[in-house]
């Protein structure tokens, strides 16, 4: 199966020994081709699942050209789609250093990718279709303001996807998940200019050194 280049992602450890501090990094092992990696961002959403007590009965590989997963429920099926945000400032993606970004700007570019996800499946569905957005790299990591403005494009657009989630992965087997869009809950917003022009800093923490100078 092809490579996949994917990013650097992990917390950073910090222990204080008779040497001094040590720094460690514990960055996640992501698989080398797109359906491990894609498995694996699938794999946080199923222990939430289960954690939050829902039973999925079987999940079924669609291969790479059509819907990635068929998730079978006691009370039906559904369709995930996976979809990695990859925003490099640059034409080289998964650089090394920091990201700055404007929440409205970032929250165009990744629904710039979803767009073409929209056209692809269409509007209707007899299986329904979730999205499930994720990242393998620190740098593009979004903050709150950028999941506002986010949920704002998918409410304001016609699409066929019931659920939306981001995942951003902090450990091989944690993760923060934000539902972004829920067909049946839609979400109040605040003015959007309470998010959209907001700026943040995405560090690589697992690329962090440490100095004692």
């Amino acid at each position: 199966m092809a490579r996949k280049p994917s990013g650097v992602a992990g917390p950073v450890q910090i222990t204080v020994g008779p040497n001094g501090p040590q720094i460690k990094h514990l960055t996640i092992q992501w698989p080398t081709d797109q359906k491990g990696i894609e498995r694996k961002i699938l794999d946080y959403h199923l222990r939430e699942l289960k954690k939050a007590g829902v039973s999925v009965l079987k999940v079924t590989d669609g291969g790479t050209e059509e819907l990635d997963f068929l998730l079978e429920f006691p009370g039906g099926k559904e369709y995930m789609e996976l979809m990695e945000v990859v925003v490099p400032a640059g034409k080289v993606p998964f650089q090394p250093g920091h990201g700055k970004y404007v929440a409205g700007e970032y929250a165009d570019k990744v629904f710039a990718q979803v767009a073409k996800k929209i056209t692809k499946y269409g509007l209707r569905h007899e299986v329904p279709i979730c999205l499930m957005i994720y990242t393998t790299h620190e740098q593009y990591n979004p903050n709150d303001a950028a999941l506002w403005a986010l949920a704002r494009r998918f409410a304001d657009t016609e699409h066929a996807f019931e659920y939306v989630w981001f995942v951003v992965p902090f450990t091989d087997d944690d993760a923060r998940i934000d539902c972004v869009y829920n067909k049946y809950q839609p979400r109040s917003f605040p003015p959007s200019a309470t998010f959209e022009g907001t700026t943040w800093i995405t560090l690589v923490g697992s690329e962090a050194r440490f100095s004692m100078e």
